[in-house]
């Protein structure tokens, strides 16, 4: 029996030295793994500055009312290690900056606010552009029974001095190439508008060189007053192309009420001598007693452009020239036999940069312009067309009271 008593006693001596061992081996273990994590976790956070610093992000945070940051930032920026009081910070920015800080510092949650400044440094006076992640706790930290506002603050700061002067580079080219097109679209339209009229000119002077005695004097008059239309629609052109800028200036229009009927006639016998033999060229009347209030300049620079890309775009068949009443509105149309525009370029057509191809009718560059100018007389412009059939451009305003 006392055998047996001894023998537990050892067994019980034996078992409370493992399990003393087995702790002590155990805690040792978890502050070896504490250690190796702390080891691992202050690598990676040095892998982190490091991966910062190279674009020169830094982590920053408030304590005890000063600005504390990484020593890397004091290394790049060969200052002086230390932490900056708050109120030094704001001094060395503008008035409106200093409150767009506060104000995020104050209304800041974990999400953060981004807040872009310039920052002059007290000693050199350089100037720096700076980015600020500020971000705030949910709840605020409490010493001493107040309530520290700025103790839970903190975020990431960026230096991006050359990130705002490659933005400026990267604007001005983008603004200088933006010009450059406009400078050529502007060119380009005027090209565009004063060859009508050049033709006009030309085409009714070789009639009037070659008519004989059989030539009716009245004629002749409407001839030479064609001639002498064209020739002032010419030089208010000029006259618009040096006073307008490349960036293609609105141009003053005075709106007169003239009569639909008047305008059509106008423009259909002005054209005539432009339109090839091989198209017909057909005009089709609507109600007569009907009034619009427009420009006669900008009617002529509208039709030009739409005439000319008729033409350009109709091999065979013909061109026709109308008005008509649509309820309430009064529309003046030209319509042609052309190869038709496909339905998803039918809005693109009047867009300042788009690209007219081979297979686009009505495409010109001026179709800008004429949206711009219908638009400025209280009109607008749009555009009916099915592939291989032909297009027909309408130009629509509300009729005026007589």
């Amino acid at each position: 029996m006392n055998e047996y008593y001894y023998i537990g006693i050892i067994y019980l001596i034996l078992f409370t030295v493992v399990l003393t061992l087995w702790r002590l081996i155990d805690d040792n273990f978890q502050k070896m793994q504490y250690l190796e994590n702390g080891r691992e976790a202050e690598r990676y956070m040095d892998n982190v500055h490091d991966i910062m610093s190279s674009t020169q992000a830094y982590l920053w945070y408030i304590y005890k009312g000063k600005l504390v940051l990484g020593h890397r930032f004091f290394e790049r920026n060969k200052l002086r290690e230390h932490r900056i009081p708050i109120e030094v910070v704001l001094r060395c920015v503008s008035r409106q900056s200093r409150k767009e800080l506060l104000k995020a510092m104050e209304n800041a949650d974990e999400t953060g606010i981004y807040v872009d400044f310039n920052i002059t440094m007290p000693m050199s006076h350089e100037v720096h552009s700076l980015s600020v992640l500020i971000c705030r706790e949910k709840e605020r930290a409490k010493h001493g029974g107040k309530d520290s506002a700025n103790d839970n603050v903190m975020g990431i700061l960026t230096v991006i001095d050359g990130a705002r002067q490659k933005e400026k580079e990267r604007k001005k080219a983008f603004d200088l190439e933006e010009e450059s097109k406009l400078k050529a679209s502007f060119l380009a339209a005027m090209g565009h508008e004063i060859r009508t009229p050049v033709n006009i000119i030309t085409g009714f002077s070789q009639i009037l060189a070659q008519t004989g005695s059989e030539t009716s004097e009245e004629e002749l008059k409407s001839y030479s007053q064609i001639i002498a239309d064209n020739t002032e629609q010419l030089l208010r052109l000029l006259n618009d192309v040096l006073k307008s800028n490349s960036e293609g200036e609105e141009m003053q229009m005075s709106l007169k009420t003239r009569k639909v009927k008047d305008i059509v006639e106008e423009l259909y016998a002005t054209y005539n001598v432009v339109i090839p033999e091989r198209l017909e060229y057909n005009i089709v009347r609507g109600p007569e007693d009907v009034y619009v209030d427009v420009n006669r300049s900008s009617m002529m620079q509208v039709m030009s452009n739409l005439v000319n890309n008729a033409v350009k775009f109709t091999k065979t068949g013909g061109i026709t020239m109308g008005w008509q009443c649509d309820g309430d509105t009064v529309v003046i149309y030209l319509e042609d036999t052309g190869i038709g525009i496909p339905k998803e370029n039918q809005e693109l057509i009047f867009d300042r940069y788009y690209k007219e191809s081979s297979s686009t009718a009505g495409a010109g560059i001026g179709l800008s312009l004429c949206r711009r100018l219908v638009e400025n007389m209280h009109g607008k412009i749009q555009v009916k067309s099915e592939l291989g059939k032909g297009s027909r451009f309408e130009l629509v305003f509300h009729p005026s009271q007589i």
